[in-house]
């Protein structure tokens, strides 16, 4: 009996000690697997080895023959992560004038993974994953098409699209999201530098939102021309969501986002096609900014505060925007259909107190629908 009452306690001992070593080991097997996966998702991926596309061969029309639009200097200072899209890790420059968009390749490249996503998207009803080698010849011809053939609507000052080794000697210094700064060789990775844009969302609001009714007409006047002029060379744009894609440099609309140009020759000389192609893009832009206006409307001031406040603020902006336009309206080509005539008599402290109709707003800035 006292044998028996003295195994007792040894035995719970080491069920305990085992329970706890298995505990230890799961948490071990956790943290294994854990890890790896804060980082990623504290990096947002991003590595070197992410960058690199060997096993993709290099096609002819990839390589770019003309010099960089911008000096060597542009390669000493180093740039700072900002984001990363769907084809790009992106990259801020230290002065704050250009971004770096290495693009990645961090899908898989086992052929029967990408037959099990394609499978599980059709019984889902989704896009279709393309394979590793389609994704690239896209985003690659959008690259080339984006620096040649409309850098003006892109601001694409270099790209460098194949893995041929110019720039041997340049290396260029990237921080990541964490803050640790990565050494590249520019000839190992496929890349494009473009001018820094504000977001056209951002800009336009700001306009809108401040009633400043002339710069809002004189942005959206450079977004129509934007579209028209790139339609004009041929070049589609198959993704129409205006707002993350479009960017303003000193009130210029240009397309920060050109991954899905693609060649249309039909377009060029086609005027129908190009007023169907700025239609795609208009129509959502109509649409946001009735949803900023109607926004407006809640918050909505009358009265005498309504007229001070505009007359103090919005007022003498509207008169100093509306001599710019005077001036810059001589030398700079407006895109048709674009009237500004109707905004010189309008009172601003009218329009401050006026609850447009939609029809009227749109009209206002040079949006309606014809």
């Amino acid at each position: 009996m006292t044998s028996s009452a003295s195994s007792t306690p040894n035995g719970a001992s080491f069920l305990k000690r085992h329970s706890v070593q298995r505990l230890c080991a799961c948490i071990l097997i956790g943290l294994t697997l854990l890890v790896p996966r804060c980082i990623q998702f504290a990096t947002h991926g991003f590595h070197p080895a992410k960058l690199v596309a060997d096993i993709i061969p290099d096609r002819p029309e990839w390589a770019i023959d003309q010099p960089p639009l911008v000096s060597d200097d542009v390669w000493k200072q180093p740039f700072t992560y900002l984001a990363r899209g769907s084809q790009s890790y992106v990259f801020a420059s230290e002065d704050g004038q250009y971004v770096l968009k290495l693009f990645r390749y961090n899908r898989s490249q086992f052929s029967w993974i990408h037959q099990l996503k394609r499978l599980f998207h059709r019984n889902n009803r989704k896009n279709l994953k393309v394979d590793l080698a389609t994704k690239l010849n896209y985003t690659l011809n959008a690259a080339k098409i984006a620096c040649i053939t409309v850098p003006e609507c892109t601001q694409v000052v270099w790209a460098h699209l194949t893995n041929s080794r110019c720039h041997d000697n340049a290396r260029l210094t990237v921080i990541d999201r964490l803050g640790r700064p990565w050494t590249l060789r520019l000839s190992h990775y496929r890349f494009v530098l473009q001018r820094r844009a504000l977001p056209l969302k951002k800009v336009l609001a700001e306009a809108l939102q401040t009633q400043d009714f002339v710069r809002a007409r004189r942005l959206i006047a450079s977004y129509q021309q934007l579209i028209t002029t790139r339609a004009s060379r041929g070049v589609r744009n198959s993704d129409p969501n205006f707002g993350p894609n479009s960017g303003f440099i000193d009130d210029r609309a240009i397309e920060i986002d050109f991954g899905n140009y693609r060649s249309c020759p039909e377009l060029i000389d086609n005027p129908r096609a190009q007023a169907a192609e700025l239609e795609r893009f208009l129509t959502q832009l109509r649409y946001w900014i009735l949803s900023i206006y109607r926004e407006g409307l809640k918050n909505w001031k009358t009265g005498k505060e309504a007229v001070s406040v505009f007359q103090s603020g919005v007022s003498g902006r509207a008169q100093e925007h509306a001599t710019n336009e005077d001036e810059k309206s001589e030398t700079k080509p407006t895109p048709p259909g674009t009237n500004f005539s109707n905004t010189r008599g309008i009172n601003p402290t009218d329009v401050a107190l006026k609850r447009w109709a939609p029809a009227e707003y749109l009209e206002l800035l040079g949006l309606e629908v014809h």
